[in-house]
């Protein structure tokens, strides 16, 4: 089946393990509350063999906080479903769910400068890790990675006309 391979692919989850017998796949989604996984949709795999990601069709899905579970078509059996383990999946960004204004996405964030209270720039956005308490965002400074909490008492601003986060550098955290 030949198809075009979106520009705009973003993660949206991971496959963990088979789950049974018959090809269905356990999965984590790298947001919970998404509601963006349907039967029907398209979604894409990039295995670490090949260059280029696969697409697939949604089945079925079944989607909990602890044990959520997608078929695939054409995924049929535990071993199909074995190749996939540990492999994320994507769907392209274009086909997110239109935000209200004063909501965004956190992947928007990656690439956002680092400002503190006093204007000096800390870092860059380099990715969005998902912890159980909180979002956080990645950032390098002076060779470090460090985690910064996306919370009030951190981050007091996101500017994204200036790909700006300004955050408050609570008790010297980031020095």
């Amino acid at each position: 089946m030949e198809y075009e391979i979106p520009s705009d692919l973003v993660n949206i989850g991971k496959i963990v393990k088979p789950h049974g017998l018959k090809g269905e796949l356990k999965i984590l989604l790298f947001n919970f509350e998404s509601e963006i996984l349907v039967k029907g949709r398209a979604i894409w795999i990039q295995s670490v063999n090949s260059e280029t990601p696969v697409q697939y069709c949604i089945e079925s899905v079944k989607l909990n906080s602890v044990n959520s579970r997608m078929r695939l078509e054409g995924v049929n059996f535990r071993d199909e479903a074995e190749k996939l383990r540990d492999l994320e999946f994507s769907i392209p960004r274009s086909e997110f769910p239109v935000l209200n204004n004063e909501e965004f996405y956190l992947i928007d964030l990656i690439g956002f400068s680092i400002q503190d209270e006093h204007k000096n720039n800390i870092g860059i956005v380099s990715d969005i890790i998902n912890f159980p308490s909180n979002d956080s965002l990645l950032v390098e400074i002076d060779g470090k990675e460090i985690f910064i909490p996306i919370v009030d008492d951190f981050c007091t601003l996101f500017d994204f006309e200036n790909e700006m986060v300004y955050v408050e550098n609570i008790e010297g955290f980031l020095n």
